[in-house]
């Protein structure tokens, strides 16, 4: 924010006067909070998972925004966390203590001070998309100075300085954003995939589930490292891509570092949904099946087969992983199992794929319109 050289420098005197002012009178926290705030479209191609991490990265501000001199990050962790951040509005220099709490999932972050020079200061980021043109930034702060013989005389003046501050600081991130190379013109055609298939990241091999691509990049379900300049293998056609996991979902975005032309996308969809598919298709089952082991019996979730594996919801039995068992008394000897504790849901491997006539006879135990079958730990 630019100074007033040849006038009145508000916030000076407004800092001089504090001490002043708290040696007659305390603070009142019952005065009145003040709200300002401010909102940016971003037209185009920044995408809302990149935005939400420039918000939310605390320790770039004071290379971001020209108000803010220092913070210092005491404390996070994936929800939330503890910041001081030391800002200088014109040439007053002040500071707060702030708690934090991240909403990744949603695109947002609030915090609420808990020490500082303001009585309390709150905010909120937001990050929505904006119709179909691009994302919103929306940003608003509550603030109580909690010393009210300064708010009656200069209170008007300070919101107008609250406004202009936190205005110029988006409009900072925004410029920020425009710049990034992390940019995705929306311009460019999405082509859906929704099928599996293996990539090659930095030398290691991905089972996949490809949601879609792009001459600027791909889409996938596998939660990986976020990573830069990556090399990412897809078939025959190698590029350089920025790798970022999109919030605590399972989902990553490859952003190519170079667009790729409309006739590599056009190769890569022809590849991704005609070759390297998985070697058996899934056959969807949805029927509840009682398992029984160690002396329990609970109801489970079929989900899906194929002649290589299988597929169980409402599964909770860590301590049965290592046991081979029977399904509709068909034995099943496990090569691999993948159990998934916050889904509880366990992917069964087969030791050897079933044949044709007997994985026939499997699918038709398992219709859902037969009785409920049983799966029997052994």
């Amino acid at each position: 924010m630019k100074k007033n050289d040849g006038g009145f420098h508000f916030f000076s005197i407004l800092k001089d006067s504090i001490p002043l002012f708290l040696n007659t009178t305390t603070r009142n926290a019952t005065m009145a909070f003040q709200s300002v705030s401010t909102r940016a479209v971003l037209k185009g191609g920044v995408r809302k998972e990149f935005a939400w991490r420039v918000i939310s990265d605390f320790n770039s501000y004071p290379s971001l925004v020209n108000t803010v001199q220092k913070v210092v990050v005491h404390e996070r962790n994936e929800r939330e966390g503890r910041s001081e951040w030391f800002v200088s509005l014109e040439d007053a220099p002040m500071r707060w203590m702030e708690k934090d709490y991240f909403d990744a999932d949603n695109f947002g972050l609030r915090f609420e001070s808990i020490d500082g020079d303001f009585e309390q200061i709150n905010g909120t980021w937001k990050v929505e998309d904006f119709n179909s043109e691009g994302i919103e930034l929306a940003y608003s702060l509550d603030y109580d100075l909690g010393i009210p013989v300064i708010e009656e005389v200069v209170g008007a003046v300070l919101k107008e300085k609250m406004k202009t501050t936190i205005e110029n600081m988006v409009q900072s991130i925004v410029a920020q954003l425009h710049r990034s190379s992390h940019v995705e013109e929306r311009v460019f055609k999405r082509t859906p995939i929704q099928a599996y298939n293996n990539i090659r990241l930095n030398g290691k091999d991905l089972r996949v589930r490809i949601i879609n691509i792009s001459q600027r990049g791909i889409l996938f379900e596998s939660r990986v490292d976020d990573c830069t300049e990556a090399r990412l293998v897809i078939g025959d056609v190698s590029v350089i891509a920025d790798v970022h996991s999109m919030g605590s979902s399972l989902k990553t975005r490859a952003l190519f570092q170079k667009e790729i032309t409309n006739e590599d996308v056009e190769h890569l969809a022809g590849y991704l949904t005609t070759n390297n598919q998985r070697s058996h298709a899934r056959k969807a089952v949805g029927k509840n099946s009682v398992l029984r082991a160690t002396n329990r019996t609970v109801l489970v979730h079929i989900v899906d087969i194929s002649p290589s594996g299988m597929l169980i919801e409402c599964f909770d039995h860590v301590d049965v992983l290592d046991e081979a068992f029977e399904v509709g008394g068909v034995a099943i000897a496990p090569r691999k199992k993948i159990f998934n504790a916050e889904d509880k849901t366990l992917r069964v491997q087969f030791a050897h794929t079933l044949d044709e006539s007997d994985f026939s006879g499997f699918a038709e135990k398992l219709d859902p319109r037969t009785r409920p079958i049983e799966m029997q730990m052994t």
